[in-house]
């Protein structure tokens, strides 16, 4: 296994990779055959706590569609606040 990397890398990755950009969404991520079959587990009525929620593709995604419970946590500062503009939703803490 690789090494443990901080904050401070994983704020470079979201604020600098292509595959975490705001237009891209967790049905065009290449994480997309995870995120659905995740998804599909979910009962509607779930509550979902995504720890390590990077840039909120997954937590998007269920809120589009129609969970009404969604709490995302990163500890990555970046990755927070590009979760919230995603969303548009003030869900997701540094931690």
């Amino acid at each position: 296994m690789g090494k443990e990397q901080d904050n401070n890398y994983y704020n470079g990755v979201f604020a600098n990779s292509p595959y975490y950009s705001i237009e891209v969404t967790a049905e065009k991520s290449r994480h997309s055959k995870l995120y659905a079959h995740v998804l599909s587990l979910l009962e509607h009525n779930s509550k979902v706590l995504e720890v390590g929620c990077g840039t909120g593709q997954f937590a998007d995604w269920i809120i589009r569609s129609g969970f009404d419970y969604v709490q995302g946590f990163d500890f990555s500062d970046v990755a927070v606040q590009m979760s919230k503009e995603r969303t548009n939703k003030d869900l997701f803490q540094v931690a």
